[in-house]
């Protein structure tokens, strides 16, 4: 049974820190014995591997369906590229003393055990367990500040993979042995394909189409505008997954004017929005997307819940429609007890108002933010 080992074995490493860890990892050479414990590894986490491809489909596959659409053929190049990781991860975790380039050797070793193609869904694998995690990581922080899946957070391994996407929790990124897992595993892959005779046009079709051979919705375009963008378009499907592209300080930050910067007003607007659950935060976040299709009538039908927006219009629609939203969210409106008695708070006009009159004349003022919505007598910026 050849489902999780390489054709080729890690080498034991120049440390001797490790003796009884390693004693363990020899103790799968063995053929029978590898053979015992691949089985019983294969019906434990059988659950935990179906769980990330149902995740693995809906952004890989097929958009429009929470489970998954994978094929036979298929889901068994997944299960396996899986599980090959998985059991590197767990052999390689008393490696990261030993220093980047002796990693980078012993990932190219065992990347040396497969076939090219193999070699592309183990990557193609790889990849996806980094961009989940990185995916808890951008709920809560900034995009920006999650450049690499952190090797230590990687061998926690996918079962704490999969639990911190469907418990919404962000992982503990340690930027040094990030950066360390991230170089040695990119050197050995890149070394890999050059001693395979694989070119650098070759490589990104190869690996795009690694594991999958058909993918639903490829040439989709964005409903608004056009764009093609295939997989990467937000419907009903994958709102639930938009938080972690567009997290909740993100939104704040769709907000017209200096309200961005308006740390008490934004801070009540992710209150509103924030759950010591994370996933009642998470339907919270899928409601008011549901709120803001519907806030307005729209006669050109620009915006439906049932279409396919880029995250470029769906920040759009965010622009247009949050800032009224929350200010009919807001508790008080014209019966603010505040403003009767702080001349700051009451004289603070920060929202546009745009009243047409009796003669048909469009005039704009300011107004308290307390003053909630009247109607379609309010439009504000586009």
């Amino acid at each position: 049974m050849n489902l999780i080992r390489p054709r080729t074995c890690p080498r034991k490493p120049t440390s001797m820190a490790y003796p009884v860890v390693w004693q363990s990892i020899r103790l799968v050479n063995p053929p029978r014995i590898e053979e015992s414990r691949s089985a019983e590894h294969l019906v434990a986490n059988a659950a935990v591997v179906q769980g990330l491809e149902d995740l693995f489909s809906l952004r890989y596959k097929n958009r429009m369906s929470s489970t998954s659409t994978l094929s036979p053929v298929e889901s068994l190049r997944f299960h396996r590229a899986v599980y090959r990781v998985w059991y590197w991860l767990k052999t390689v975790r008393y490696y990261v003393d030993e220093g980047v380039e002796f990693f980078r050797e012993e990932v190219q070793r065992y990347l040396s055990g497969y076939t090219i193609d193999e070699v592309f869904e183990l990557q193609k694998a790889r990849a996806f367990l980094g961009e989940t995690m990185q995916w808890g990581c951008h709920i809560h922080t900034a995009p920006g500040h999650c450049h690499y899946f952190d090797l230590e957070g990687l061998l926690s391994l996918p079962p704490d993979i999969l639990d911190g996407y469907r418990q919404r929790r962000g992982t503990a990124y340690n930027a040094a042995s990030a950066f360390f897992g991230d170089v040695a595993w990119t050197r050995a892959y890149a070394n890999t394909l050059k001693t395979r005779h694989v070119d650098k046009a070759d490589t990104t079709t190869r690996f795009d189409t690694a594991i999958l051979d058909e993918v639903t919705g490829k040439q989709d375009a964005c409903h608004r505008c056009q764009t093609v963008r295939g997989l990467n378009l937000w419907g009903r499907s994958t709102w639930p997954l938009l938080e972690g592209c567009l997290n909740l300080r993100g939104v704040c930050n769709q907000l017209p004017g200096n309200l961005p910067q308006n740390v008490a007003e934004t801070q009540m607007l992710i209150q509103h929005i924030q759950n010591a659950d994370p996933l009642q935060t998470m339907r919270n976040y899928v409601n008011m997307l549901e709120e803001l299709f519907d806030f307005e009538a729209d006669p050109q039908g620009v915006w439906s819940k049932d279409e396919w927006y880029c995250l470029d219009c769906v920040c759009h629609l965010f622009k247009q429609r949050l800032w009224k939203w929350w200010l009919a969210k807001k508790r008080y409106g014209y019966n603010c007890w505040t403003q009767m008695h702080r001349h700051a708070h009451a004289s603070r006009l920060n929202v546009s108002m745009c009243v047409t009159d009796t003669s048909d004349m469009l005039k704009c003022h300011t107004q308290h933010l307390c003053v909630p919505i009247r109607g379609d007598e309010l439009a504000g910026p586009s």
